[in-house]
């Protein structure tokens, strides 16, 4: 038996080490990583107790809530950009009683909450009370990140830990036409506090920018050079429906692909959303202020895209969504992409799981699956799915949908 623990102690160190080696190559293959992700936490389930994996998930949010004050402390801003001496080598570490003082902050309260960060690894511990950056804390350099945590925190976590009490309120029930959990706890829907203005529409937007970072752009799977040809230089494209500040249509518009393809591109939105966006950034794309439940403005383009628009609604409100572009839609021509998750019938990995209760928790939505997804368009009438793409990880698609011709 000895000998089979050492085997395994080796074993652990061998595939850590050829995990390090293939660390860009780990970057460059979403599938290929899922895939040894999700391997490598069967194997930590295999190994631990049924008590260990009870307080594990006893304690998760303690990571979480540590990263968040550190981030709004101005903590890991600090440690990130000061562990570089002026002439270039690494300092042996930022003490706590310098990020204390620097940040005006108390420093038993920093090397407590640091304790976390240094055990799950967001920051490098180089001796007592002495901190180094990691990849992951560097992350949160970007404001875009820092505020995806805030969101996280305070729409997921928050909003999730009120669902217990919510469903025993309710008789544990999808109430689609009350208050959901998200009203249930903050008193208020999230939507009307991301239009209030303010820092909660400021960070949801915000992390919108990045939140496809690491992912495929869906135009480098779905073949719309072929599929969406025919448009001319005056037609429309591409309307962005519900599109935020633009990030897709943008990154769109600067490819090689998409310079290369004829047409204008429309962004649409709600106007408290439009008029924070870069103009400087959309030369080759109009902006048009626009409510998606009432008439499409734009009339017979080449393809209407929502992208992760229609988990947010009820089946109810979405058929009143896709109505209205169905009217705007040119049968033979106008195809409808949705860029949304399509959740497997069975063997659902984790992070789609979870990410599903999380829109219902926010926003009273849901994921959906294939079979979902063919009731909702054939609820709509008049549509018919052509294809569904998968884009990688985390079953994200693309799925084609054109107006049927009437008979």
């Amino acid at each position: 038996m000895e000998a089979k623990r050492q085997d395994l102690l080796r074993l652990l160190a061998a595939a850590q080490a050829t995990a390090s080696e293939l660390q860009e190559d780990l970057k460059a293959d979403a599938n290929f990583r899922l895939q040894v992700t999700e391997g490598s936490k069967r194997l930590t389930r295999t190994l631990q107790t049924e008590v260990d994996r009870a307080w594990e998930l006893f304690l998760r949010p303690a990571h979480s809530a540590a990263l968040h004050v550190a981030l709004d402390g101005g903590w890991i801003g600090y440690i990130n950009s000061n562990h570089v001496q002026k002439h270039g080598s690494e300092t042996s570490g930022i003490s706590a009683g310098q990020i204390a003082e620097h940040t005006s902050s108390d420093p038993e309260l920093v090397s407590r909450l640091m304790r976390v960060l240094t055990a799950n690894e967001t920051i490098v511990e180089r001796g007592a009370d002495l901190y180094a950056p990691t990849p992951f804390s560097k992350l949160f350099d970007d404001l875009a990140w820092a505020n995806g945590l805030r969101h996280a925190v305070r729409d997921y976590s928050i909003t999730m830990a009120g669902m217990p009490g919510y469903f025993s309120k309710n008789g544990y029930r999808i109430d689609k036409h009350k208050e959901g959990a998200y009203q249930y706890v903050h008193g208020t829907t999230f939507f009307d506090r991301v239009h209030a203005g303010g820092e909660v529409g400021a960070e949801f937007h915000s992390f919108m920018r990045v939140v496809r970072a690491g992912k495929k752009p869906w135009f480098e799977v779905y073949p719309f050079a072929d599929r969406l040809k025919g448009a001319s230089e005056s037609d429309v494209l591409l309307v962005d429906v519900g599109g935020g500040y633009g990030h897709d249509l943008i990154v769109f518009s600067n490819v090689k692909e998409g310079r290369n393809v004829p047409g204008r591109l429309v962004l649409q939105d709600a106007p408290g959303v439009l008029e924070k966006v870069s103009q400087e950034q959309l030369s080759r794309i109009d902006i048009q202020a626009h409510d998606f439940f009432t008439p499409q403005k734009v009339l017979g383009a080449r393809a209407y895209f929502l992208k992760n628009v229609l988990h947010d609604w009820t089946n109810e409100r979405c058929v009143d969504i896709l109505s209205q572009l169905r009217d705007a839609m040119h049968p033979g021509y106008s195809r409808l992409l949705i860029n949304e998750i399509v959740v497997p019938d069975e063997n659902c990995d984790p992070w789609t799981a979870a990410f599903g209760i999380a829109m219902m928790a926010v926003v009273d939505g849901q994921e959906r699956t294939r079979t979902q997804w063919v009731e909702l368009i054939n609820a709509t009438g008049g549509l018919k799915i052509e294809m569904i793409w998968k884009l990688g990880t985390n079953n994200e698609s693309i799925i084609e949908v054109s107006r049927i011709v009437d008979e």
